[in-house]
């Protein structure tokens, strides 16, 4: 699998009345990208019939492509490239101008980025609806003209009833295998739904954790519009220092600034026992005298906002957990007990005496 620095949040493949210049993709970084310096292509298909078909690359009415060669984005930021009519469903609708686009383009008179595409008929649109054949969206680092066959997007989704005969058009998949029968997709097409990938992307190893969903929203406002793929690991960096009169850990995390953490230690539970999420638990930074996680012998030592803390420990070796207290005293997603396990825990050994 490639690595994946841009991926499709939603999409707005049918909005309400007519299609034709209302159609939009949101986009979401996993790195910061200077797309002057660093440019982009995101392909649309619409499938139909076609003679000599050329996967992404074919072209005609098939498949069309917008480059992204301008502006700046972050880690976690999402972005919007669609029409020249940004409204969040349809001509009827309140525009979302304020959102933040990097492309708009009336692809109804421009021909698509490096001759992928020509103009397309008006009422026609550049996301297919679905349907007995899936259509899709692909993302590709580099530009339209750079792209041939054989060359891997990104990210890319399919969506319709079924797969159907878009099988034989040979469109390339991340992992390097071509459309199929057997290839995943997801059932969408409806007319007036923002279709919302949901999912855990970790952004260190390039990989979901587990698997992505399909969230319809039927959109009302520009507020409905943000995307639901959260980004791993929260906290990584995880460090102790010691020295002759202070011992301490500190953490880098991307969550607000709002956020509280809590701390656990272990001098000797070598395996991780977790909090229960809902129940609050009281810290004190000397080892055993904080609350304890039931059926073991995990304190916690510390919570609050800082990336960091002070600990009174005696000599001997230890393990560490660093989680988030989110919303209800929630610390944990038992999907992401793997990325708890590589970037939020940490064992060590204190050597010196005991910190004041």
């Amino acid at each position: 699998m490639l690595r994946a620095d841009v991926l499709i949040s939603s999409f707005m493949a049918n909005p309400d009345g007519d299609d034709q210049t209302y159609e939009y993709v949101e986009l979401m970084s996993t790195e910061d990208i200077d797309f002057s310096e660093t440019p982009y292509t995101i392909i649309f298909c619409n499938n139909g019939s076609i003679v000599e078909p050329h996967g992404w690359t074919t072209g005609s009415t098939l498949t069309y492509a917008i480059e992204l060669k301008e502006g700046k984005v972050s880690r976690g930021q999402s972005f919007l490239v669609g029409g020249p009519d940004p409204r969040v469903n349809g001509e009827d609708s309140d525009g979302i101008t304020s959102l933040n686009w990097l492309v708009n383009i009336d692809y109804n008179t421009e021909e698509g980025a490096g001759e992928i595409g020509l103009n397309r008929q008006k009422k026609f649109g550049l996301i297919g609806n679905g349907g007995p054949a899936a259509d899709g969206i692909a993302v590709f680092s580099s530009l339209a003209s750079e792209i041939s066959e054989v060359t891997k997007p990104q990210d890319c989704v399919f969506y319709g009833d079924s797969i159907g005969k878009s099988s034989l058009y040979g469109y390339m998949l991340p992992d390097g295998n071509l459309l199929s029968d057997s290839s995943s997709f997801f059932k969408a097409g409806k007319s007036g739904r923002l279709y919302k990938i949901s999912g855990y992307y970790d952004y260190v190893s390039d990989q979901w954790i587990g698997s992505r969903k399909l969230v319809e929203v039927k959109v009302k406002s520009e507020k409905d519009i943000f995307p639901l793929i959260q980004l791993v690991p929260n906290i990584f960096d995880l460090s102790v220092n010691e020295n002759i009169c202070n011992f301490s850990v500190s953490w880098n995390a991307n969550l607000n600034d709002t956020c509280e953490y809590i701390v656990f230690l272990s001098k000797s539970d070598t395996a991780i026992v977790y909090p229960d999420n809902g129940l609050k638990y009281y810290a004190h930074s000397t080892y055993g005298k904080g609350d304890k996680i039931k059926k073991s012998n995990w304190f916690a030592v510390y919570s609050g906002k800082e990336k960091g803390c002070n600990l009174s420990l005696d000599s001997g070796a230890y393990s560490l957990m660093v989680l988030p207290i989110k919303e209800n005293y929630s610390y944990y997603d038992s999907v992401l007990i793997s990325v708890l396990r590589a970037y939020q825990t940490l064992n060590f050994r204190r050597i010196g005496q005991i910190a004041g």
